[in-house]
């Protein structure tokens, strides 16, 4: 097969270097169709969401600081 190739690459007037051009796009082009798995789908959303998740959480934490907060200064802790 490699000898094909080879015949085919001088044919086509294709150096060695374009001719380790084509086999990437082809590898790149094959992973490209495979379909992708659940794990890496979930892995992608979760990072696309990481972002605002992490700003809700810290508004969470500090509402949960001010009744914290509300409730000790009520009780005359604070």
């Amino acid at each position: 097969m490699a000898q094909h190739l080879g015949h085919r690459a001088v044919a086509l007037g294709l150096t060695a270097e374009d001719m380790v051009a084509v086999q990437d796009f082809t590898e790149t082009l094959k992973e490209k169709r495979k379909p992708e798995s659940a794990a890496t789908i979930i892995k992608r959303e979760v990072a696309m969401q990481e972002p605002e998740m992490r700003v809700r959480v810290g508004e969470y934490s500090r509402r949960v600081l001010v009744l914290v907060q509300l409730k000790f200064s009520a009780s005359g802790i604070l």
